[in-house]
């Protein structure tokens, strides 16, 4: 289904299930979920099932705006360290990575140093197995009062080597 301006009850349905739509559409306002896909829209159930608090696609993040940064992270998960996980379809092949990196670099630093990126890559055609939202939940918890020293980390889960080695220092 491709984006479109305002997606109706209907088309969640067939696009993400039942379940995650009587969950989401109870919190947000239809037109804020044009443009989500529907991994994303399974890690905001599962972590809501977790119970684990987050923000959502927020693009009014207090360290942001004091940053000038217009920014939107997928999930943040507010603690010592911030953890920011982001759902990236077909491991952002398609962005340029001199971007990425800066768009983490100002976020990083937008944070004082204290945050950990966890970058998911997903096929956009499938569906993320439990497996996967399992593994998403264990990194969120690994980090959990883990002290990065200034380092900027980030955590890829499920890229492939080829495109892993984009972000590693040479």
């Amino acid at each position: 289904m491709g984006v479109k301006e305002k997606m109706t009850k209907n088309d969640f349905k067939q696009y993400v299930g039942i379940e995650i739509m009587i969950i989401v559409m109870s919190e947000k306002k239809e037109d804020e979920y044009v443009g989500v896909t529907h991994q994303e829209l399974q890690v905001y159930v599962y972590l809501n099932k977790c119970a684990i608090e987050f923000e959502h696609n927020s693009n009014s993040l207090p360290e942001l705006k004091a940053s000038n940064l217009y920014f939107k992270p997928d999930f943040l998960i507010r603690g010592t360290p911030n953890i920011i996980v982001e759902i990236d379809e077909d491991s952002h092949t398609n962005y340029d990575t001199h971007n990425e990196v800066k768009r983490m670099i100002d976020i990083w630093n937008a944070f004082n140093k204290n945050l950990i990126f966890i970058r998911v890559s997903v096929d956009r055609t499938k569906t993320l197995r439990k497996e996967h939202l399992d593994k998403i939940y264990t990194r969120i918890n690994k980090y959990r009062g883990y002290n990065p020293s200034n380092l900027l980390l980030v955590d890829q889960l499920f890229y492939p080597v080829s495109e892993r080695a984009k972000f590693t220092r040479r």
